[in-house]
């Protein structure tokens, strides 16, 4: 082999590993402004007041959330939310009406599920995979999904299903299925 093709394979090798090199770099940050930009949405998802609300409904039986803001008296703000209240809240219809507390209620639910969709639009955007989200989500769609024994009960779960479906939540129940899906292959 003569000098000169020697150069000349040196040459495109270390063009190849050079190009390797920043092909893997550039990868590397692009999957770091993805888990940026996912813990960016998740921090402004819980900072809404409707989220933390719902969050704690779901999290703890018969917190007293602040359902009522606008009530002078520190004390007509409060509710205790059991999970009777929070069930009877997210049923489609009640023959008796809403109580304030469930339209309340209903009122935190929709946003905190409008802001879930948001979620859901990123994945199907083919801007992040679902992945990226579920260290945040999970737990939160566990519950929905009635997937934590003992903290919630299947009455829970079944009343969230019908809410989504009934009212067009598609991208909370893609969210679901995905959480579900992840979690079975992992």
């Amino acid at each position: 082999m003569s000098s000169e093709t020697l150069i000349a394979l040196l040459g495109v090798t270390g063009g190849i590993v050079g190009f390797s090199v920043g092909l893997w770099q550039y990868r590397n940050a692009q999957r770091w402004k993805v888990l940026e930009f996912v813990a960016q949405e998740v921090k402004e998802f819980e900072k809404r007041a409707a989220v933390s609300n719902a969050m704690l409904m779901l999290d703890y039986e018969g917190m007293e959330i602040e359902l009522f803001p606008e009530e002078e008296k520190p004390a007509d703000r409060l509710v205790a939310v059991r999970e009777p209240l929070l069930v009877a809240s997210l049923v489609v219809e009640q023959e008796r009406g809403f109580t304030n507390a469930e339209v309340a209620i209903r009122d935190i639910f929709d946003e905190f599920f409008g802001c879930l969709e948001r979620f859901d639009q990123y994945i199907e955007s083919g801007l992040v995979s679902y992945a990226a989200f579920h260290p945040y989500l999970k737990y939160w769609l566990g519950i929905l999904a009635g997937r934590k024994p003992g903290l919630k009960s299947d009455r829970l779960a079944s009343a969230v299903d019908e809410f989504l479906q009934a009212f067009d939540y598609n991208g909370v129940l893609r969210l679901l299925r995905r959480c579900r899906e992840f979690e079975a292959a992992h």
